[in-house]
């Protein structure tokens, strides 16, 4: 009676341990996170919240016989403040993993990731980062371009000089720059920039130093409107109340240039053009935060393997290995139901190295029990 009560206690605490590790892993639950954008109340610029998101339908596309494919961009924005970690503001999202190009706010500053390609196709990002141009909340206008050996960026008219990075220039020689744009989200959906955007110029050329020097005069929506017709400007984005009748989210800010590309605003925030699964181009042992992640990815399946391998145990009295590669394959199917359905979930990543670290804990804790019933017998 006294193992059979053990037996029915062990089963118990397995299926406990089993509901707490879905409930870390899938809290808070969040499978329809509403898109976060919204009018500012005088109706001339589009906020964007903690889960939100833009992104064009189709790609946009700088294709160039040869040379350098040049770009020129100019924002007019208000961060809600500095960031405690790096936020998209925009990319141009060719690859989920590695995008073509990426603007950043990282706390006050304001970074250029420009992927790089060298000769043994290896892949990599050229930061350029520009102090302050990010600090503090009022509205401003950002000018940025080709140039050579880097970026060039100006502040309401005033050149800022990049602190950081290679003299590679931003646009990609001899390769068109394509992609889908992003805003205020990166691909996978778990972090958003938040701040309000009042207008967004592409040209499919660099800014010259005057455009750079004197930024134009009058309201974002007015400027927009007046330049969208010039043959140079790729995309022309007035986010203003007025030039949406539709309401929002589920709708969309027309693009004014004659690509007529638009920028939609989908109803729920979910990840773009990501694969389940992903790997971060990150090392897991970046920093600190991390290790302590892959320590808890590995520590959260030990008591799993352990008890499951008590229950499983007395089914394999002399088979130890297939034990050990069953509890290990319940481990894996447990992680990548958790990891699948991470995927669906706006404010949570799935990782194959999560899942790995998973699997790997729930062998050790099988392991560990094995070996001590392994020993305690030797004794005997």
């Amino acid at each position: 009676m006294d193992a059979l009560g053990r037996s029915r206690r062990t089963r118990a605490a397995l299926l406990l341990v089993v509901a707490i590790t879905l409930w870390a892993g899938l809290h808070p639950f969040d499978f329809a996170v509403r898109n976060d954008v919204t009018w500012t109340p005088a109706g001339d610029g589009l906020h964007f919240g903690p889960h939100s998101m833009a992104v064009t339908a189709t790609d946009f596309a700088w294709d160039t016989a040869s040379g350098p494919a040049e770009l020129g961009l100019e924002f007019w924005l208000a961060p809600d403040g500095p960031t405690a970690e790096d936020r998209d503001i925009l990319l141009i999202l060719d690859d989920p993993q590695l995008p073509a190009l990426r603007i950043i706010q990282a706390g006050t500053d304001l970074v250029v990731a420009s992927r790089v390609t060298n000769q043994d196709g290896e892949r990599w990002y050229n930061d350029f980062r520009f102090l302050g141009v990010m600090a503090g909340t009022a509205p401003r206008h950002i000018a940025l371009t080709s140039g050579t050996p880097h970026p060039l960026l100006s502040l309401d008219g005033q050149p800022v000089r990049a602190a950081t990075g290679y003299g590679i220039p931003l646009a990609r020689q001899g390769a068109p720059l394509r992609g889908r744009l992003l805003i205020a989200s990166d691909p996978s959906g778990a972090r958003s920039w938040t701040g309000t955007l009042h207008g967004l110029l592409i040209h499919d050329r660099a800014l010259s130093p005057a455009e750079l020097a004197a930024p134009p005069e009058g309201s974002p929506a007015a400027i927009i409107a007046g330049a969208a017709t010039k043959p140079h400007v790729h995309a022309a984005y007035a986010f203003t109340e007025s030039h949406n009748a539709a309401g929002i989210p589920d709708a969309a800010i027309p693009d004014l240039s004659a690509d007529a590309i638009p920028l939609l605003l989908p109803a729920y925030h979910r990840p773009v053009g990501t694969q389940p699964l992903g790997l971060s181009r990150h090392s897991p042992l970046a920093n600190i935060d991390m290790l302590i992640d892959a320590a808890v990815n590995v520590a959260g399946l030990i008591p799993f393997g352990l008890l499951l391998t008590l229950v499983l145990a007395p089914a394999f009295p002399r088979r130890r290995a297939l034990l050990l590669v069953l509890v290990i394959l319940a481990g894996a199917s447990l992680s990548l139901t958790i990891e699948s359905l991470q995927a669906l979930m706006p404010t949570r990543h799935s990782s194959r190295l999560d899942l790995a670290l998973n699997t790997l804990g729930a062998g050790l804790g099988a392991s560990a029990l094995v070996f001590v019933s392994a020993q305690t017998r030797l004794r005997r």
